[in-house]
């Protein structure tokens, strides 16, 4: 008993309710006496009986091996004591494995660690699905727009979601009038979208900006708070534009060299959105320049086709799972302004109104943890994958993939304006459905079509598709 890391005062009271133990009674009687047959067995004896080689009497206390056997009523404070420093499931059953033991000892523990309120409000959630969105109808139909700073100065920049169009404006002020001005500036030159996707800044959520939304008829959409992802297409966005002005000597030839590469889907941001090639300092015919609306077919079939490879690896490689679905009236923990919380309601999938006593917040599923305890074993079992919202399971079966997770409101709910809105709804959501469908007409007749021109028919009468070739 030297070996075993107790003291004396403790050895003491694991041999006394060892022996207040019914169960630990049984286990001593049949190490003395010896095992009856397992089929005579009922409940843990079982569980004894399979370790019975390993079950011995030293000093008057049952031990397997180096382990004491710990009795029914020492269980819970043994399993407090192992997760003292609020270490994670392995962890804890190492530091078990070195003293004690008894039977269900590990599951037992897995249970406490995954319920216990200090641990889960500062486990991080798993990496969720991505919630994917359509190609637009129309070119500069949807665009996201975002403000950054590079090398001391700030910049506006406006992504076309259609085309990844980017413009770019360098910006005296990061006043709200001053940004209404630059964006007037910019809608001047390619028109008024119907939708404008930006985060929470203040620039854009002053009065100022619902006034101008209202005036010039678009729909002002904001992402969730504290969630960058959720505005993805403006970040990348900003992403390669300081790449580019890191790197080239002239920042507008750069500009011009992104506006006519070629995109991976074969038509450069130019051509989708103008319908024509722009002409740079590289040679170029005259055939080349003139305009010629993209193939709007085959445009959506590979974009289908990349944003489904591009989400399937995505979902792969981070090992995404589904978070159960947040009704209203759960309790939850904040984890970014650390305090509990109720749900109000969810305002688009993975964003959620919550009401706090710092105020009402919207924040996105990323930075909300169920506090139920039983709400938290849902969390970690199985059964969270058909809990997942209506929304998500239909984004998983969209054809429409995206590589960049987006979080905001649908376009056709207009938020820049609180308790108003916008009068083109039935129209921007009829649009919409017909885009999502006419990308799955297109898919269906491109698949057709190739299905049609590839299959062949031997001299044997066997019916055989040709093999893909290089389109170069």
């Amino acid at each position: 008993m030297d070996h075993i890391p107790a003291s004396d005062k403790r050895l003491e009271q694991v041999r006394q309710m060892q022996k207040e133990d019914w169960l630990c009674q049984q286990v001593r009687k049949f190490t003395d006496d010896g095992w009856p047959e397992k089929r005579n067995l009922h409940g843990e004896l079982k569980k004894f009986a399979a370790l019975s080689l390993e079950i011995t009497v030293q000093r008057d206390i049952l031990v397997r091996g180096p382990r004491l056997i710990i009795p029914d009523k020492l269980r819970r404070e043994m399993i407090e004591r192992i997760h003292e420093g609020h270490q994670g499931i392995v962890k804890c059953r190492e530091r078990a494995k070195a003293a004690i033991w008894w039977p269900g000892m590990s599951k037992e523990l897995k249970e406490y660690v995954f319920s216990c309120p200090v641990c889960w409000r500062e486990r991080r959630n798993h990496i969720k699905p991505l919630i994917t969105t359509p190609l637009p109808l129309l070119p500069w139909q949807k665009i996201g727009t975002d403000l950054f700073e590079f090398k001391g100065s700030h910049y506006l920049l406006v992504i076309d979601y259609f085309s990844l169009y980017i413009e770019v404006v360098e910006v005296r002020s990061m006043t709200s009038v001053h940004i209404i001005n630059q964006l007037k500036a910019i809608f001047s030159r390619h028109g008024v979208p119907e939708c404008v996707v930006s985060d929470n800044g203040t620039q854009y959520t002053s009065e100022e900006f619902n006034i101008f939304a209202n005036e010039y008829g678009f729909n002002h959409v904001t992402s969730s708070p504290k969630y960058p992802k959720a505005n993805g297409e403006a970040e990348r966005a900003v992403k390669t534009v300081k790449t580019l002005l890191q790197k080239a000597k002239d920042p507008y030839l750069a500009l011009l060299s992104y506006r006519t590469t070629p995109l991976s889907n074969g038509f450069s941001p130019s051509q989708l959105l103008m319908s024509r090639r722009l002409r740079s300092n590289l040679p170029m015919s005259v055939e080349q320049r003139k305009p010629e609306v993209p193939n709007m077919q085959l445009l959506r079939k590979r974009e289908v086709d990349q944003k489904r490879k591009k989400k399937v690896t995505y979902d792969k490689r981070h090992k995404v799972q589904h978070l159960p679905l947040l009704k209203a009236g759960d309790s939850v923990w904040i984890s970014d302004k650390t305090t509990t919380g109720t749900v109000l309601r969810e305002t688009y999938p993975r964003s959620y109104l919550v009401s706090t006593p710092k105020g009402i917040l919207r924040r996105n599923r990323n930075h909300i943890r169920i506090e139920s305890e039983e709400e938290r074993k849902m969390e970690g079992s199985e059964e969270r994958i058909e809990r997942r919202s209506e929304p998500e399971r239909e984004q998983r079966t969209n054809l429409e993939s995206n590589v960049r997770e987006e979080d905001h409101q649908p376009c056709h709910q207009y938020v820049g304006n609180q308790g108003k809105t916008s009068q083109n709804t039935s129209e921007m959501q009829r649009k919409e459905r017909e885009n999502t469908l006419e990308t799955q007409r297109d898919l269906v007749a491109t698949e057709d079509d190739k299905d049609d021109h590839r299959t062949i028919r031997t001299r044997s009468g066997r019916q055989v598709r040709k093999p893909n070739m290089l389109d170069l």
